[in-house]
């Protein structure tokens, strides 16, 4: 007897995908991902829990406040005055969001 498709692998059954959705790994979801957690446990001797999410949710607020400065000199390139205020916000907001969707920001 043939097998019912000619040429094509035999799949196993009950066998698991290595990544869930059979796509690409999981993304890190903090700064102490990617093995930089030894490093920054080096560099931050001693600090512990609630202070040491603190600096990293401050540097987050840092990268925000960054995003949207950026934002502002490219709403004066646009719009003037009035992009300066509009490019600020809507760049401050959208780092904000995509830093706490991610998990870099963690109240």
């Amino acid at each position: 007897m043939s097998r019912p498709y000619h040429g094509r692998r035999r799949s196993r059954p009950n066998r698991r995908l290595r990544y869930p959705n059979g796509g690409k790994p999981p993304r890190p979801r903090s700064y102490q991902a990617f093995g930089l957690k030894v490093f920054y446990d080096l560099l931050l001797l001693g600090i512990r829990g609630r202070a040491r999410r603190r600096i990293f949710n401050d540097f987050s607020c840092m990268i925000a406040l960054l995003i949207g400065g950026l934002g502002a000199i490219l709403g004066w390139n646009a719009l003037g005055p009035l992009g300066v205020l509009i490019g600020f916000g809507g760049g401050f907001l959208g780092g904000a969001e995509y830093l706490s969707r991610n998990g870099y920001y963690r109240p």
